[in-house]
C-alpha cells in the first residue's frame, strides 16, 4: 500500500526498515531485475544483517529505454506488452514449464496486469525511472563483504550477461552462473534450474 518509492536507495532504506521491524537478524537477500538493485544497495548499507546476497538478472548501469519509460508513462499496458516480450527467451513454450497448460509469458502478462490495477499511482514508470537513476552500484558492490552469486540469463535482452560486468569486476569472489535458453524471466523459464543455483 501507498505511493511507490522513487530510488533504489530509498526502497533499499525501506527493506531495512522491514528486516528491523521483523528482528531478522541475519539473512540473505535474493533479488531479480530491479530487486537485485535493492538487495545490492540494502546489503552495502546493513552488512551487519547480510549473509550474502544473489543478484539475478542484473545489469549495471541498469539504464531502460526511453520507449520503454514513455510507454510506462502514458500507456502503461502498452510498457507491460513491451517487458512481457523482452523477458522472454523466445515465443514458444519451454519444456521447462512446470507443467501441462501452463502459459509463461500469459502468466506473466497477467501479474503485471494485476499490479497495475493494484497501484494507481504510475508504479511501472516510478520503478523503471529508479533503475535508470540509480548510480550507486560500483560503489554497494566494492563495499560489499559477504558471498555474491549472480545468476543470469544467456538470452536476456533487457538485462544481458555482459550488462553485469562492471559489477562483477567489483566482487572478483563473486560466483556467476549463465543459464541456458532463457531471458530476463528466469524464473519463469527456467524455474528448477534457478532454485538449484540458488539453494
Amino acid at each position: 500500500e501507498g505511493e511507490p518509492l522513487e530510488s533504489v536507495e530509498a526502497l533499499s532504506d525501506w527493506l531495512r526498515a522491514l528486516l528491523e521491524a521483523t528482528g531478522v537478524r541475519k539473512t540473505i537477500l535474493i533479488g531479480h531485475s530491479m530487486g537485485s538493485l535493492i538487495s545490492l544497495e540494502a546489503a552495502s548499507r546493513a552488512p551487519e544483517k547480510i549473509n550474502g546476497v544473489a543478484l539475478v538478472g542484473t545489469a549495471y548501469p541498469m539504464k531502460v529505454s526511453s520507449a520503454l519509460l514513455d510507454a510506462a508513462r502514458d500507456h502503461e499496458q502498452r510498457a507491460i506488452d513491451m517487458v512481457n516480450i523482452w523477458s522472454h527467451s523466445g515465443m514458444a513454450q519451454k519444456p521447462s514449464a512446470p507443467g501441462p497448460g501452463f502459459y509463461v509469458q500469459g502468466g506473466s502478462r497477467r501479474l503485471m496486469q494485476h499490479i497495475s490495477r493494484g497501484n494507481p499511482a504510475k508504479v511501472f514508470y516510478t520503478d523503471f525511472s529508479a533503475c535508470n537513476a540509480y548510480e550507486g552500484g560500483e560503489a554497494a558492490a566494492a563495499a560489499l563483504h559477504c558471498p555474491a552469486l549472480f545468476v543470469l540469463g544467456k538470452k536476456d535482452m533487457m538485462t544481458p550477461a555482459k550488462a553485469a560486468g562492471s559489477l562483477i569486476s567489483k566482487l572478483p569472489a563473486a560466483e556467476v552462473v549463465q543459464i541456458d535458453a532463457c531471458g530476463h524471466a528466469l524464473m519463469a523459464e527456467q524455474p528448477d534450474q534457478v532454485l538449484d543455483t540458488l539453494f
